[in-house]
């Protein structure tokens, strides 16, 4: 299997490269404690701040209050005046600040330094700052009020080093490399489009700490004022309470202000609003859970759509068409992850209970204007708030290599409560409605397992090594070395957390310590995913191979159910068809969709009757053929010979058509089969 392009990083710029380079050649001169700050600033920070955009030297000739950077800015702190080393500015506001530390400090454990720069980034107001020796760099989030006993790592969003850069970093996956992600948040290009006031709503726990100050100095308040009533009059406890009561509805009126009954009154007594568009905030279950727990406790106990692992757009749809009058219209752009999340089937099944009249699908176009990618795949859900059910109209829109946007129209029928949709947007609704009918679920006779968490993914990472023959090492394999009936170790590189290895192995040893847990796995027979693919691939390991990262694995739950025979069926054009279909939502830019356990959770299996003669030849021929085809392909790989492997190549051609005509015959699609591969 050949990765996408995107699965790797850009190439860094030249200046920025030369930047490195020299660094690293004299990095032992420059981690010297004689090498000092401004030393730094001059040979690498002004000159990294001007790749990022900005005019570091003035060339504009600006006057001093205008200028893109301020050397030595001044900030006061309590009775202090501070001199953060670099503030980037535009037209006098002040946006970050950059703070230098020369190369001999370890910034990743300097808790002093963070505070520092972390001090000047909450008094100015600013979302976030960065701190860095050029070896190292550090962004904090700056809306969080910092103590002088918080550790280093306290409020840090991002690090790397400099040799890093060019590195993709799992935490931001949508960026590039981390230069990537440095330059969307810092460069100028991206601070004039926003990066910054973007950033608030990616760490929205900056904001939340800076009103929960607020809340905190009120509550003190409060308390002031409930002594003092105390101190100055005669009050009965009654009377105490109903001072502090009202107190508290004051409160309660600066937190959630806003009736939209109220405000609105004459529209709700009316019936309420004909029409609601809008682009609900998307904040994910974890994000809630890390930032506004409260709230999200508050929804899940008071809305049909906030069940499981909820986004908070599911809530706010809820809410806008319970504001509509009947026969009024609503418009929301969402993401297409509900279509199929399993979150999603409350929200499913709450808008099932109108008219669905349009979706207009966006997956593979770019609706939304950025200077960096963003990781959403739109839809726009058009609903009316009446009983009656009719057809809706489903647009897919396609941007060709030449940007020219194609749309592919059906129409479609969701009934009430209705939350399976996605094969309803399909031409093919009836064929695959057949599939599914002579299917079970592939979770039925298997057990799935990821085959890492991330904890564990990083644990392995340690321990991670090129092969030196030794019987207790276990070849390591990921995706990119993961092909159909085959394996690609020690024939592609194997691409793992920022690493890259020939021949990578894992000491069985070292993972009973590690990993006990998955030792039992290890041990069995299993069928293994790669993680990102177009269509399925999948083969056979055993005890001799560890699974990484982002791939996923099925053993079977009896004896009697074959590895060999679940192959066939997982690798044909008929699963494969499936598989796209009702993963379409799923998939990103150039068609590749992200295997994981939940989506082969859904997977269909053809659960032959063994007693049932014509099924159990079927069933044996597609084990004849799968046990052909491992052979084959080993025998492809081992061969060196042209002309020899152009046979087998075709051998192996013949076999793949015999076990999609297996499969077929099994499911009685045998006239299906243009439109099948037609896909």
């Amino acid at each position: 299997m050949i990765l996408p392009n995107f699965y790797f990083s850009l190439m860094l710029p030249s200046a920025l490269q030369t930047l490195i380079a020299k660094f690293q050649d004299n990095i032992e001169d420059y981690k010297h404690s004689s090498y000092n700050e401004t030393q730094l600033r001059r040979e690498f920070l002004d000159k990294f701040i001007k790749i990022l955009g900005w005019d570091a030297d003035n060339e504009a000739g600006l006057h001093e209050s205008f200028k893109e950077v301020i050397h030595e800015d001044k900030i006061r702190i309590g009775a202090t005046t501070k001199a953060p080393d670099y503030c980037v500015q535009i037209g006098g506001r002040k946006l970050f600040y950059i703070e230098a530390k020369k190369p001999s400090v370890k910034i990743i454990d300097d808790a002093d330094a963070a505070f520092q720069v972390r001090r000047y980034g909450w008094t100015a107001q600013m979302p976030a700052c960065l701190l860095t020796d050029f070896e190292e760099f550090s962004v904090y989030n700056t809306g969080i009020k910092p103590k002088n006993t918080d550790k280093s790592g306290t409020a840090r969003f991002f690090y790397c080093r400099y040799d890093e850069l060019d590195k993709k970093n799992p935490q931001y996956p949508e960026c590039e490399n981390n230069w990537s992600f440095l330059e969307s948040l810092f460069s100028k290009n991206a601070v004039i489009r926003g990066s910054l006031e973007k950033s608030k709503s990616r760490d929205k726990k900056g904001t939340q700490e800076v009103d929960k100050e607020f809340l905190k100095e009120i509550e003190d308040w409060r308390e002031q004022l409930t002594n003092n009533l105390v101190l100055r009059n005669k009050l009965t406890e009654r009377e105490l309470n109903f001072a502090v009561q009202k107190i508290s509805e004051e409160e309660q009126f600066k937190i959630n202000c806003f009736d939209w009954e109220k405000e609105f009154a004459d529209v709700f007594k009316d019936g309420g609003f004909d029409i609601v568009i809008g682009n609900p905030p998307y904040v994910d279950s974890e994000e809630m859970v890390k930032t506004n727990k409260e709230l999200r406790n508050y929804a899940s106990s008071r809305y049909e759509t906030a069940k499981g692992n909820w986004d908070m757009y599911c809530i706010y749809t809820e809410k806008a068409i319970s504001f509509l009058r009947n026969d009024g219209n609503f418009g929301f752009i969402i993401p297409s992850k509900f279509l199929s999340a399993p979150y999603g089937k409350y929200l499913k099944e709450y808008v099932s209970n109108f008219y669905i009249y349009n979706i207009e699908d966006y997956t593979n176009v770019s609706v939304f204007v950025s200077d960096r990618k963003i990781n959403v795949y739109p839809i726009i859900l058009l609903v009316s708030k009446t009983n009656e059910i009719n057809n809706g109209i489903y647009n897919k829109y396609l941007q060709t290599k030449d940007g020219i946007i194609k749309t592919l129209s059906t129409t479609f029928q969701i009934n009430k409560q209705e939350s399976e949709w996605n094969s309803k947007f399909s031409k093919n609704v009836s064929l695959i409605e057949k599939i599914k009918e002579k299917s079970s679920l592939l979770k039925d006779s298997f057990i799935i397992e990821n085959s890492a968490t991330v904890n564990e993914a990083y644990i392995i990472k340690d321990i991670i090594m090129e092969s030196e023959n030794k019987k207790t090492e276990l070849k390591l394999i990921n995706t990119g070395t993961i092909d159909r009936y085959c394996l690609l170790w020690g024939i592609e590189h194997t691409q793992y957390l920022n690493g890259k290895y020939y021949k990578p192995v894992v000491s069985l040893n070292k993972l009973k310590e590690k990993l006990p847990n998955r030792t039992a796995t290890i041990q069995k027979n299993r069928i293994v995913f790669a993680g990102m693919v177009k269509n399925i691939e999948a083969t056979l390991i055993d005890e001799n191979y560890y699974s990484a990262k982002s791939t996923t694995v099925i053993y079977p739950k009896d004896e009697q159910t074959s590895l060999y025979y679940a192959l066939g069926l997982l690798n044909s054009k008929l699963v494969n068809f499936y598989f796209k279909e009702i993963n379409k939502h799923n998939a990103m830019s150039g068609g590749f969709i992200t295997v994981s356990k939940k989506i082969i959770d859904e997977l269909i299996y053809y659960k032959v009757d063994l007693s049932n003669k014509s099924e159990r030849e079927q069933h044996d021929k597609i084990i004849k053929y799968v046990t052909q085809m491992l052979e084959l392909k080993k025998k492809e790989q081992d061969t060196k010979d042209p002309q020899s492997k152009t046979i087998l190549q075709r051998r192996i051609e013949g076999i793949d058509k015999d076990i999609d005509k297996a499969v077929y015959e099994l499911y009685g699609v045998v006239e299906d089969i243009e439109v099948i591969e037609g896909q």
